[in-house]
């Protein structure tokens, strides 16, 4: 036998495993094809796709703080939901709340859109909470800060007072006086209406109010002068 056969079948083996050894190193540099498909691991930092739901599921916790998962961002969102048709995120739990959100600057969970927040539920569509503030608070530019509508039952039910700011309070009449003008903290029309409550005896007076709704004042009037100061309590409604 010849001493250049084995030489020939080295060179062989060598080329061959340079040459593995260059496609693998191909491999690691760019993802596989193969890892977008159902039943691959998700991949950190790129774009991953899948015909099925991805699901994670945990068995037990150490205590009722415990996330399933945990997400972090320091800049930005932790956690963005986007769908094209159907609802970005959902969150369902049988005995808590199915979202919860938690800030210590900004509002724990916030929304933008046609409803910025939407909620429906058997107990309470909606439901606010806090220590020292308000539980559910609205606002708006030129709509309404909040609605409330009822088929059959209350569109608005409390269970304390009421406060509402720049459309009520108490103006007083002076002695030898039979009106007083209220500037509110809010835009008249010449279809507001004004409800008024005197804290006093008015007599054989008559009571009623005009409106400048140019000025956003109104004036509470009496068809004769008081004795002594009279309190008139005002609420503008719409």
């Amino acid at each position: 036998m010849s001493d250049e056969a084995p030489r020939s079948r080295r060179s062989i083996i060598l080329a061959a495993a340079g040459t593995a050894a260059a496609a693998t190193a191909v491999a690691i540099g760019r993802p596989s094809a193969a890892l977008a498909a159902d039943g691959d691991p998700v991949l950190l930092g790129a774009d991953n796709h899948s015909d099925s739901i991805t699901a994670l599921t945990r068995d037990s916790i150490n205590s009722p703080g415990d996330a399933t998962l945990f997400v972090q961002n320091t800049i930005s969102a932790a956690v963005v939901g986007h769908a094209t048709s159907g609802q970005g995120v959902i969150g369902r739990s049988q005995t808590s709340a199915g979202v919860q959100g938690y800030s210590q600057t900004d509002a724990g969970v916030n929304g933008f859109g046609v409803f910025g927040v939407w909620a429906t539920g058997e107990a309470h569509g909606l439901f606010g909470t806090s220590d020292g503030g308000n539980g559910v608070h609205g606002e708006s530019n030129t709509g309404n800060g909040g609605e409330f509508g009822s088929s059959s039952g209350n569109a608005l039910s409390t269970s304390g007072r009421l406060h509402f700011e720049g459309v009520s309070g108490v103006a007083t009449i002076a002695p030898g006086r039979s009106s007083v003008e209220v500037t509110p903290g809010t835009d008249l029309t010449d279809a507001t209406f004004v409800l008024l409550t005197p804290r006093g005896r008015l007599g054989p007076r008559d009571l009623w109010y005009s409106i400048d709704a140019d000025a956003d004042t109104f004036v509470i009037r009496l068809s004769k002068p008081v004795l002594h100061p009279l309190d008139i309590g005002w609420l503008v409604l719409d």
